[in-house]
């Protein structure tokens, strides 16, 4: 089943209907699709801009653009939930819902705070459905790159900003070691990586092992302990505490391949959590992606001091 089509089975209202008309032609490539109440349900799909229309087609006329009512919002969100918010409330309270799959769905509405952190989000007004990418093969161009002869690989860090394939090309780098023989760790805190919520219908290879749900500071340790990895991986890393486990890791003799949210090696080089691990030496290779008209376009690949393996101009990998 294609992604719109998944997220079709859990819109509500009309927007059930709109979505379900869309062919399949038209379905293919949708990587977002965006709604926002009373406004123009916004579709992306190779790298173009659409809306889609109350018979389900799409089109660049905003004034044919279906536009979600209260009822269309509230009854998805209902859904997504399996008709138990309170069952995803911690979800939510972190701006998301992971649908099976691997698809991701943020929200935005009215925050409720206390004690300056978020307790719930009510009165939604916005749902953001991103496809989770299984695109077998993305990480061939980059393998030779990451890979330190023979059977290791080097610690990689992969950089894009938000919604240009960092899981899609970690998810496939996993992928990839796990038939070629590694035994992967993969912390999943959000659903995203594995799809585990559906039954695991992600291809992650044979030999990946997977907690789902689970803090990075908390599943890196435990899979580093109980399931004798060679690779472990995460995705968006850059908390202080998770940065610290990182050591653990790398003095243990487990590689590293993880994501975060940087736009370029400037970007990375100028946040303060990531100095001590730049400066240490922990990541010997960089992949920095940028956006194109499918996911996971690579712009650059740099070695430990930035030199650079492949660079691209224009991709805001600058060093």
């Amino acid at each position: 089943m294609n992604a719109v089509a998944e997220l079709a089975r859990y819109a509500g209202g009309g927007l059930r209907s709109a979505l379900s008309g869309l062919r399949g032609d038209e379905c293919c490539g949708v990587t977002e699709v965006r709604l926002r109440l009373d406004k123009p349900v916004v579709v992306q799909k190779a790298g173009r801009e659409q809306f889609l229309a109350h018979d389900g087609s799409l089109t660049v006329d905003e004034s044919d653009a279906f536009r979600p009512i209260k009822r269309d919002i509230s009854e998805t969100l209902e859904l997504l939930a399996n008709h138990s918010l309170y069952a995803f409330l911690e979800e939510i309270k972190n701006g998301f819902i992971t649908m099976p799959g691997g698809h991701r769905v943020g929200v935005s509405g009215q925050c409720v705070v206390e004690d300056g952190h978020v307790k719930m989000i009510k009165n939604v007004t916005g749902l953001c459905f991103r496809a989770a990418g299984q695109m077998t093969g993305c990480a061939n161009s980059v393998i030779d790159y990451i890979s330190d002869s023979g059977y290791s690989i080097y610690n990689t860090l992969i950089l894009s900003p938000p919604g240009c394939g960092k899981t899609t090309l970690l998810r496939d780098i996993v992928r990839y070691l796990s038939y070629g023989g590694r035994n992967i760790g993969v912390v999943d805190e959000r659903g995203e990586i594995a799809g585990m919520r559906s039954g695991g219908a992600v291809d992650i290879g044979p030999r990946t092992d997977v907690l789902e749900g689970c803090p990075k500071t908390i599943g890196l340790r435990m899979l580093l302990r109980s399931m004798s990895p060679d690779v472990l991986a995460a995705d968006e890393i850059g908390r202080r505490e998770e940065l610290d486990i990182i050591a653990d890791i790398v003095n243990a003799g487990v590689k590293l391949v993880c994501t975060a949210h940087a736009a370029s090696i400037t970007d990375i080089k100028a946040r303060r959590v990531f100095r001590e691990l730049l400066g240490a030496d922990v990541f010997k290779r960089f992949i920095v992606l940028g956006r194109g008209e499918m996911p996971g376009e690579v712009r650059g690949i740099y070695d430990e001091r930035f030199n650079g393996l492949i660079a691209k101009d224009g991709g805001g990998c600058d060093s």
